[in-house]
């Protein structure tokens, strides 16, 4: 009827567990609590400037790192120069 673990089986399967909540389950959590803690503390909106900062850091670096690349449409090849 029932499966029967020894406790030698448990005991192994529990230390198998990880210790720490992996950092993709924490940051759902932990979010809306800044959030929350965030709105406590003023009316004003403050998640929506912390975010929208976030947004613009994210956008600037992304545009520092690829400012260089260029897509295979713009590289010039030798066969365009002798055209």
């Amino acid at each position: 009827a029932g499966t029967v673990f020894l406790r030698a089986e448990l005991l192994g399967a529990i230390a198998q567990l990880p210790l720490t909540p992996s950092p993709c389950r924490l940051a759902p959590a932990l979010s809306p609590a800044l959030a929350g803690y965030m709105l406590t503390v003023s009316s004003f909106g403050w998640p929506l400037v912390v975010c929208g900062g976030l947004k613009v850091l994210y956008d600037a670096t992304l545009l520092n790192m690829l400012q260089s690349v260029k897509p295979p449409e713009e590289e010039v090849t030798s066969a365009d120069i002798t055209k």
